[in-house]
């Protein structure tokens, strides 16, 4: 009996030391990962707003349209002046 009371004195707090630091090594580890979290956030966000922003984007979507409708215009009045609409008349 004496053996096991000093056995147990000894080991109880060599075991709550442990569970201690993997608790401890646990929450550093959950606290970096949250921070770098917020950091990837951040970042998406303002590639977002980078994007959304450019008064370029919206000038080189215009263009764009611009094109595509001045081919299918052209397209439309060439049908029409050889009197095709999408496959040959026989």
């Amino acid at each position: 009996m004496e053996h096991t009371a000093a056995i147990s004195s000894t080991l109880i707090p060599l075991l709550l030391a442990v569970i201690g630091c993997l608790v401890v090594v646990l929450l550093w580890l959950g606290k970096r990962m949250h921070e770098k979290l917020d950091k990837l956030m951040v970042h998406r966000e303002s590639c977002f707003l980078c994007f959304a922003a450019k008064g370029s984007n919206d000038a080189d979507h215009a263009e764009f349209f611009k094109r595509t409708n001045d081919h299918e215009t052209r397209l439309t009045m060439l049908e029409n002046q050889f009197g095709l609409r999408g496959c040959e008349k026989n």
